[in-house]
């Protein structure tokens, strides 16, 4: 019985651990914002139509509404991507909230970034020390910063993601070493061309 429970975890985890990029299959990350915010809109506009595309990556972006409907759309779209791009100025969304709670109970990586020299809203404020009890951020002061902050953190993303993978590849394989069970070889195939 151990046994399959463990077997059944490194498949779950090998399955959810990495996910390649490619122009068929991108990498889809959410970008989360108070879009009301003019002192980072532009930046949240041209990080969704050029710097995410630019590395191949699929940005969606999150609904500027505060109705129901539009919260349940939101949070939807947060479970459906890949990494979660949270960028704050001066104003205060509960959207935002609601879609930083959604990544956090579906153990979405979050990305987060302040534009530096801002007076905030007291709400983001509050919300701004519970991010940094909980995750790191990165501050920008212009558009230039935030594009390289952004790419940077992705990258280290998905490096640190690989990693992970290939760890828990070594382990999968040493259960396969340790206990021999019979394993198609078209299976045995796609691991060693997964490990190369």
């Amino acid at each position: 019985m151990g046994l399959e429970l463990d077997w059944a975890y490194y498949f779950y985890y090998l399955k959810g651990m990495i996910k390649i990029s490619s122009s068929f299959n991108p990498l889809k990350i959410f970008i989360s914002s108070s879009w009301t915010d003019e002192t980072i809109k532009e930046e949240c506009l041209r990080i969704e139509e050029e710097y995410i595309p630019m590395i191949h990556l699929k940005p969606i972006i999150g609904d500027t509404g505060s109705d129901d409907p539009t919260r349940l759309l939101s949070v939807k779209k947060v479970r459906e991507s890949d990494i979660v791009l949270i960028i704050l100025g001066v104003k205060y969304s509960d959207l935002v909230l609601d879609e930083y709670e959604e990544a956090k109970a579906y153990d979405i990586p979050i990305l987060v970034f302040i534009k530096d020299r801002l007076e905030m809203e007291d709400k983001l404020v509050d919300f701004f020390n519970k991010i940094k009890a909980e995750k790191s951020y990165k501050r920008f002061e212009n558009m230039e910063d935030l594009k390289v902050a952004v790419i940077e953190k992705i990258i280290d993303l998905i490096s640190e993601r690989f990693r992970q993978y290939q760890e828990i590849y070594k382990v999968f394989l040493g259960l396969l070493d340790k206990y021999t069970f019979k394993i198609p070889k078209r299976l045995l195939d796609k691991l060693n061309k997964l490990n190369k």
